[in-house]
This record gives C-alpha cells, sequence and structure tokens, in this order.
C-alpha cells in the first residue's frame, strides 16, 4: 500500500502521515492535483482509493475506506496479489 498526497506541500504532507502514524509509504510530488499520479487515474477529490495490482491493472476504483479491507482480501484469494 502507498499513499499518493495531492498537497503542494510536501512537508506538510509528510508531517501529517507521521502524526497518524501511518504505516505505509506516503509520495508526494508537490504539484497538488495536476501531478502525474493524480492526472493519470482522473482523481478528482481526495479521498479516492484505488487498488491497484502488480501488473498496474485497477482492481478496484474510487473505494472507500471502508471497503479497502473487503477488496484485499478478494484480490489476494483470487490470486492477484
Amino acid at each position: 500500500m502507498v499513499g499518493i498526497s495531492v498537497d503542494t506541500e510536501c512537508a506538510k504532507a509528510q508531517e501529517v502521515a507521521d502524526h497518524k502514524a501511518l504505516p505505509w509509504p506516503v509520495v508526494c510530488e508537490g504539484k497538488g492535483m495536476q501531478g502525474s499520479v493524480p492526472r493519470l487515474y482522473n482523481v478528482r477529490g481526495t479521498p479516492t482509493y484505488y487498488l491497484i495490482d502488480r501488473e498496474g491493472r485497477i482492481e478496484g476504483k474510487k473505494i472507500s475506506g471502508q471497503q479497502i479491507e473487503g477488496a484485499l482480501a478478494k484480490v489476494f484469494t483470487a490470486g492477484g496479489g
């Protein structure tokens, strides 16, 4: 799992991630919604969650935070992860 921050101030994004003790890395380009990842996946707001497999295919699109665990379990039991 990796977090993609759409902040323009990466130091602040990392500060929030550290404060929340997120167990996954957070990546920040500092370009806001104009960054390459938000543009690539057509992100229009935050938070937006995508489940992307090892081959780069989207397995879950715009799932809620509450749906992440179930979506991960589905991918892993199907042999996708």
